[in-house]
């Protein structure tokens, strides 16, 4: 590769490269439709926590989300029904976006409930009505708080908070549309405990029948314009990236990408056998760069299919277009060795399009 090209993705990399609509921590669909409480999935790329969640005496239900499926309280009995992320709390002093969608006009106006929240982040927590205010909710603990006045009234909304650690201060939308800022001191929020939604502690309540779908967190401020663009629209990811081994000590390898991006022409697969840390936290696109990672991104040429450097789409059907295939025996020396891997995908100009989840593969 051209060695001022490579500076120039290089920056570009470290620049945009986190900067994505999609949620990046936590993203809840809640489509599983179950009927009952049970696993879901945690969407978001690349995420923290369990990639299923634990809900516990809510329902998962079918058509009752602003997109599809929605969780839906069955009690309010203090708790017996949350879900628990699986995620410790560590928004540190960064910047940070949480949203949600939810119905609360359903619910009785007397009822204080909570969306999420974790006590040992000093007391941080969302809940309806209460000190809120009637039909409105509050973002509080250890910080001023913010109010978001009559989102609990008058049919669904979509409540947005976003920290924003420049400045600093939070800012609350209703629906897309800012309606509160706040000037905070520097926040850090880290606790000891796992970030609840749809409960807060064993003494809270979320109410009955009240439906919550799209929560989502983001490790970034998203802009005025961004809340705007996606408050009302349901969110997919792109270039899901997956890695497969028939069976241990088999050797063979398959790749396969989906969703893959419609306006990318140019991409790159970047490895690291640097795997210390949460997988997806790394500095470069979610990896911690070794000298693997700089060998194969300088040094691959771009040729139709090649897993390491490739057209978008594949002009002859390779990858990623379809599959990479290696047969059995081809990777046998490498069982046991752990990779990073993720697609780093540009558009025409130079300019970066998309990129994958970061994927941790073990060799069998």
């Amino acid at each position: 590769m051209n060695p001022t090209r490579a500076l120039f993705l290089l920056v570009l990399l470290t620049v945009v490269g986190r900067a994505q609509l999609y949620p990046d921590r936590l993203y809840y669909k809640f489509d599983e439709g179950t009927g009952a409480a049970g696993p879901t999935l945690n969407s978001a790329n690349p995420q923290v926590g369990a990639q299923f969640a634990t809900v516990t005496g809510h329902t998962l239900a079918p058509g009752a989300g602003q997109f599809g499926g929605g969780l839906v309280g069955t009690t309010t009995s203090p708790g017996t029904a949350i879900l628990d992320t699986g995620w410790t709390t560590a928004f540190g002093t960064g910047s940070w976006t949480i949203s949600f969608w939810v119905n609360a006009s359903v619910a009785p106006t007397s009822s204080l409930y909570y969306i999420f929240g974790d006590s040992t982040v000093g007391g941080f927590r969302c809940f309806f009505n209460g000190a809120a205010g009637v039909g409105s909710c509050v973002l509080r603990g250890g910080f001023t708080d913010v109010f978001v006045t009559g989102a609990g009234l008058g049919g669904p909304h979509v409540v947005t908070y976003v920290y924003d650690a420049t400045v600093p201060q939070i800012r609350g939308y209703l629906d897309g549309v800012l309606v509160s800022t706040v000037a905070q001191v520097p926040l850090t929020l880290n606790g000891t405990a796992t970030l609840k939604v749809a409960g807060y502690t064993s003494a809270s309540t979320y109410s009955n029948n009240v439906p919550l779908d799209e929560f989502r967190v983001y490790s970034r401020a998203l802009t005025g314009a961004e809340i705007a663009a996606s408050w009302n629209i349901e969110l997919f990811d792109i270039n899901v990236l997956s890695v497969n081994q028939t069976a241990p000590m088999v050797g063979d390898l398959s790749i396969s990408v989906a969703s893959l991006s419609p306006t990318a022409t140019e991409g790159w697969m970047l490895l690291s056998g640097d795997v210390s840390g949460v997988t997806g936290t790394g500095p470069l696109l979610g990896i911690r760069p070794d000298a693997i990672t700089w060998s194969f991104f300088l040094t691959q040429p771009l040729l139709d299919g090649n897993p390491f450097h490739f057209p978008v789409p594949s002009i002859f059907g390779g990858f990623p277009t379809n599959p990479f295939v290696l047969p059995p025996g081809s990777t046998t020396g490498l069982t046991g060795s752990t990779l990073d891997l993720v697609l780093l995908l540009i558009r025409p100009g130079f300019v970066y399009d998309s990129r994958s989840q970061t994927v941790r593969y073990t060799f069998q």
